[in-house]
């Protein structure tokens, strides 16, 4: 499979839009957790 420079950039471009379309809802779900984590902790240091 013979790959110019263009072919090499239409690849790069694609592996990448497929690594942020699995990335991007990832890492919203792992800040929502985290942020429902502190929530948590700041609420229970505000209540004591």
């Amino acid at each position: 499979m013979e790959l110019d420079a263009g072919g090499i950039w239409i690849l790069a471009g694609i592996v990448g839009f497929v690594v942020a379309a699995i990335a991007i809802p990832v890492a919203v779900v792992v800040l929502r957790r985290r942020a429902r984590r502190l929530e948590a902790a700041i609420q229970a240091e505000y209540y004591r």
